[in-house]
């Protein structure tokens, strides 16, 4: 919609309303939003590194547990849905999704919505528009629409399938970039340890710039094509398999001739632990290969042997070390 654009800002970008995308996130606040509306959810979230992918009806919480009061701010939100969890698989073999609402600010036309997930974490979120997000492990959200803008800042990583709208675009800021939907299915990552943001179209067109660049600048990128703005400004697009990038979000890890360093960190995100290079040279080995459902133990026994390392597990760290005569 032109006249109601959509904007997601992801590490480091701009939104289209900057006083409004800076604010910061008031987690108290979030916290008492969240508990008042949990009834009512408008999210799901689910462990992102879970074996089964079958859904079970979920329990009843009694109201003294803390549901998601730290969902933005800190580890316990998820440590008692982790745990609740745990006592259903029990009887059921599968995990399950708590319906979670992110917390709401809003008066008279104007809607924000703020969503955040851990590390070991995913969240489908429908926001106020009808566009479905997938929020991928250790991300942030933050929504804003109103009569003339429909306004998203991204820290980390998600899926976008939006409600086109030529009178209200959708945009999305990420890591010094600014994407515009022109109908469309697309990813957005930019993590904060990342050099830029990256954008990839699985279904219509996004129209693509750097925060400080004018629109006349925006690259338009169609199904298949990947977008990467560097933080200084610089753009490039490139032809990629765009289901592999975006096959996160339906639980499936894919790595094509990856940096054992990105892929450490994805791992570390996905299941919660921290994956070390007892060797700096290790990060600069590319690995192929894809998972679904298996354990943290079972994706570390296949990656090591075909780069030549081994690995060992310290309680939630995970240390990967060269094979001896192999420098």
């Amino acid at each position: 919609d032109e006249r109601h654009p959509f904007v997601v800002r992801a590490g480091g970008a701009v939104a289209e309303s900057p006083a409004e995308l800076e604010e910061r996130f008031d987690a108290a606040a979030a916290r008492a939003r969240l508990e008042r509306a949990i009834e009512e959810g408008d999210a799901e979230v689910k462990p992102s590194g879970t074996p089964s992918h079958r859904m079970v009806p979920r329990p009843r919480v009694p109201r003294a547990v803390p549901r998601v009061a730290q969902l933005e701010s800190g580890r316990s939100a998820w440590g008692w849905v982790a745990a609740a969890a745990a006592v259903v698989a029990l009887f059921a073999g599968a995990w399950w999704m708590a319906p979670i609402r992110g917390a709401a600010r809003g008066s008279g036309e104007r809607v924000t919505r703020e969503y955040a997930t851990e590390r070991g974490q995913l969240m489908r979120v429908r926001l106020p528009d009808g566009t479905s997000v997938t929020l991928g492990a250790a991300s942030r959200l933050h929504y804003a629409g109103e009569s003339a803008t429909r306004e998203v800042a991204l820290e980390g990583e998600a899926v976008f399938s939006v409600v086109h709208d030529e009178r209200h675009p959708f945009v999305v800021r990420a890591g010094g970039a600014v994407a515009r939907d022109i109908g469309t299915t697309f990813g957005v990552r930019a993590y904060p340890g990342d050099s830029g943001a990256r954008v990839v179209v699985a279904e219509g067109s996004v129209s693509l710039r750097a925060a400080g660049a004018t629109a006349t600048a925006a690259r338009v990128l169609e199904p298949g094509e990947l977008g990467r703005v560097e933080r200084g400004g610089s753009t490039e697009v490139t032809r990629v398999n765009a289901a592999r990038y975006l096959s996160w979000a339906d639980g499936r890890l894919e790595f094509d001739d990856v940096p054992l360093r990105e892929v450490a960190a994805q791992l570390s995100r996905w299941y919660d632990v921290d994956v070390v290079l007892a060797d700096s040279a290790l990060g600069a080995r590319r690995f192929t290969g894809s998972f679904q459902g298996e354990s943290v133990d079972q994706v570390l026994a296949a990656l090591a042997p075909p780069l030549h390392a081994r690995y060992e597990r310290r309680g939630r760290t995970v240390v990967l070390h060269t094979l001896p005569n192999d420098h």
